[in-house]
């Protein structure tokens, strides 16, 4: 690895949300981090509009919407089914 390109666990993300303006993440909301069932990005569930798939699966909102949810931001729910066919759902 080059000399100064070493990022602390999380910098990154750290660096990103500061540059959105966004608060930072609490240390046990890294831990509630979880992968998207689809595409493997990290969400938190808690604080994210990810789709719940199972009691630990979720599909980030991206891959929701692509897989036909619609997110109705008025009742901060989503409606209709989401397409979920070729992914590992475990069951609760």
């Amino acid at each position: 690895m080059a000399r100064g390109m070493h990022l602390a666990r999380g910098g990154r993300k750290r660096r990103i949300r500061a540059e959105r303006g966004e608060e930072p993440m609490h240390r046990s909301e890294v831990l509630e981090l979880r992968p998207c069932a689809a595409c493997g990005a990290e969400m938190s569930p808690a604080r994210d509009r990810g789709y719940s798939l199972a009691a630990e699966a979720f599909l980030c909102f991206d891959c929701a919407i692509r897989r036909g949810g619609r997110w109705d931001e008025a009742h901060d729910r989503w409606e209709g089914e989401v397409d979920v066919s070729g992914l590992a759902v475990p069951e609760d």
